[in-house]
């Protein structure tokens, strides 16, 4: 299983790096985490 985590910076997208660290501890699981910059 793959998981796939877009992170930001944000406060909200650290709780979800959070979540998905604990679920794929559970599930043994990769994880790639994808960065994502918003330009205006």
């Amino acid at each position: 299983m793959n998981i796939l985590v877009p992170i930001d910076g944000s406060k909200y997208s650290d709780n979800a790096l959070n979540i998905a660290i604990e679920y794929a501890k559970a599930k043994n699981a990769e994880k790639y985490l994808l960065n994502v910059i918003f330009k205006p």
